[in-house]
């Protein structure tokens, strides 16, 4: 089974407006409600996949009831643990003419340690039956930075493959603990590394680098110009299809529940990146912050095309 952890859940909002003119008047012409946070797009994700999987997720008291009735509706097993607060709310502003996405997020409500501490106490009891552990997104006000640390240590105890997925502070702090894998997109490479990368070079070396530094695999997303992935083997690239994108929102997430898919049947390198691949394009075909479904994965999947590059 495999474990996601969501510190900071949401509720997105996604609205499309012809196009975005800053200090004016916009009309919506479409718009609809998901809950969300990585940890639980994730999980989602997995069980269109056949996965079987379970969401840890901080629950703010004020939309508890709520949100495991929004995750019962999806289908995704959830263990809440209460906190005082509310549930964030965050708004996806697509602009169809330009093609681009606003994000406008809420920090969420704040928690204390004590909260922490009893929640890392609900993950260290699901690990016994736990084959992969996935910890992605922001973590909500008054959490210490090194809490991806504490979570990756704590299964590295018991044997547990962790993947991680989070901002770049957080990502920094969390490579101390040696996670399994990690899935930067550019923007958290860069501002890891220092350096602009602007070509398929130096992705694969910053990459490389994150191997050579202990982590046992790396998958960069570079976005429209599809991902890298790295391990001590070696590195492989794939640029994607030529697609139709109708929605940015959860691609990136979709890409870590094929990783974590691959992760768990001990797939080769060049299967997990086609798996992340397939799936992260199967969901910018879909409007919003709706994911890939099955039928879409499996029919591009095989269509995906891996190449070794070092």
């Amino acid at each position: 089974m495999i474990t996601t952890i969501t510190l900071n859940p949401c509720m997105d909002k996604s609205v499309h407006v012809n196009s975005l003119i800053k200090g004016t008047t916009n009309r919506i012409t479409e718009s609809r409600l998901d809950i969300g946070g990585k940890g639980i797009n994730v999980c989602v994700m997995l069980q269109t996949l056949g996965v079987s999987t379970v969401a840890l997720c901080l629950a703010p008291r004020e939309n508890k009831e709520e949100l495991k009735r929004l995750l019962d509706e999806l289908n995704v097993p959830c263990v809440p643990v209460t906190v005082p607060g509310r549930l964030r709310e965050n708004l996806k502003i697509y602009d169809d003419y330009s093609g681009e996405l606003t994000e406008i997020n809420e920090s969420g409500s704040p928690v204390t340690e004590e909260a922490l501490k009893n929640f890392l106490g609900f993950v260290r009891s699901a690990l016994p039956k736990t084959s992969v552990l996935f910890m992605g997104g922001s973590v909500p006000p008054g959490t210490p930075i090194d809490i991806y640390c504490r979570i990756i240590r704590a299964a590295q105890e018991q044997n547990v493959p962790t993947v991680l997925d989070v901002p770049a502070e957080l990502l920094a702090e969390g490579l101390k603990a040696r996670p399994t894998l990690v899935k930067p997109n550019r923007r958290e490479m860069e501002a890891l590394c220092g350096r602009r990368i602007s070509s398929l070079d130096a992705a694969r070396e910053e990459a490389q680098k994150l191997v050579n530094d202990g982590i046992s695999a790396v998958c960069l997303s570079l976005g429209a110009d599809g991902a890298i992935y790295a391990n001590r083997e070696g590195a492989w690239y794939s640029p994607g299809l030529p697609i139709q994108v109708k929605g940015l929102q959860g691609a990136g997430d979709a890409m870590v529940a094929g990783l974590c898919s691959a992760l768990l049947l001990n797939q080769p390198p060049e299967q997990a990146l086609a798996c992340g691949i397939a799936a992260a394009q199967g969901s910018v075909m879909r409007e919003g912050t709706l994911l890939c479904t099955k039928e879409q994965y499996d029919s591009l999947l095989p269509r995906i095309k891996v190449e070794r590059i070092a």
